[in-house]
């Protein structure tokens, strides 16, 4: 492997790494429908907002989010538009697992 594959592999980790926790996904999933505080993601998701906000960063850290100072507070949207198509791929893969997994349960039932 060159040096030029392993930067995209390692961006491909960074980005795995970035929606790699359920809090991640739902504010990923809350910001499709636009730009939030954290007051409204902290309240969305039932989290405190220490937690969500060290979340956040790591959103940003992967580049998946933006923020914007909007007076005292700060505003996040997702960076990409790609990520709804991300999150849509994942979904239909959950999708096939949890229907392999009835099939299971099925026979042995």
């Amino acid at each position: 492997m060159n040096d030029k594959e392993l930067k995209i592999f390692k961006m491909r980790a960074d980005i795995a790494q970035g929606i790699g926790h359920p809090i991640r996904m739902a504010i990923i999933d809350f910001l499709k429908d636009g730009e939030k505080c954290v007051c409204e993601i902290s309240e969305r998701l039932s989290s405190q907002r220490s937690n969500i906000s060290r979340h956040l960063s790591v959103l940003q850290k992967a580049g998946l989010i933006s923020g914007r100072k909007d007076g005292l507070w700060m505003r996040y949207s997702l960076s990409h538009p790609e990520l709804d198509c991300l999150i849509s791929c994942v979904d239909n893969i959950v999708r096939k697992k949890l229907n392999e997994d009835l099939q299971v349960l099925e026979k042995l039932g």
